[in-house]
């Protein structure tokens, strides 16, 4: 989106083309530019290592959107077409459970049921529309929270 500034025939760029305000742009500088200040006047490996991390805020700040690296999956893209292929992680295992598929399947696909055979699951709920949040036991009393969506589902086939 553009505007017209106060002088006739010159426009402002208010937005970037993934939206970040320039006013955005030059606080990320700003910010960036007296994280690597401070972590080079440390004048330490941490203060360096802190100088290192912050450029990709000084990128981000620049072009207005933040680098994109080979082989990184992008959180605009669809899931199923980052883990399509070779990529992502193919387990094949097979056990003999002496109950009809549908049954199987129905308990297998409450989510809320994984606690009662991963020991190490504290929680998961079903948010609804294929999304779930999950509580798992970390070592020294940790928690690890996160969500996941379930992107392929066939009834009685697949849930992945």
């Amino acid at each position: 989106m553009q505007t017209s500034s106060a002088r006739p025939g010159v426009t402002t760029n208010i937005r970037t083309g993934d939206g970040m305000r320039a006013i955005e742009r030059w606080a990320t500088l700003a910010t960036a530019t007296a994280v690597i200040a401070y972590g080079v006047t440390r004048r330490s490996a941490g203060g360096t290592c802190l100088a290192f991390g912050a450029t990709p805020l000084v990128y981000r700040g620049l072009v207005g959107q933040w680098p994109a690296f080979p082989n990184a999956r992008s959180s605009r893209g669809d899931t199923r077409v980052a883990l399509a292929g070779k990529r992502g992680i193919h387990v094949r295992e097979s056990i003999r459970l002496e109950k009809p598929l549908n049954e199987i399947f129905r308990f297998w696909r409450r989510l809320e049921n994984f606690p009662r055979f991963m020991s190490h699951l504290a929680n998961v709920t079903d948010l609804g529309n294929g999304r779930s949040h999950w509580v798992a036991k970390g070592p020294a009393n940790l928690e690890l929270e996160w969500d996941a969506e379930i992107i392929n589902e066939v009834e009685n086939k697949v849930i992945g």
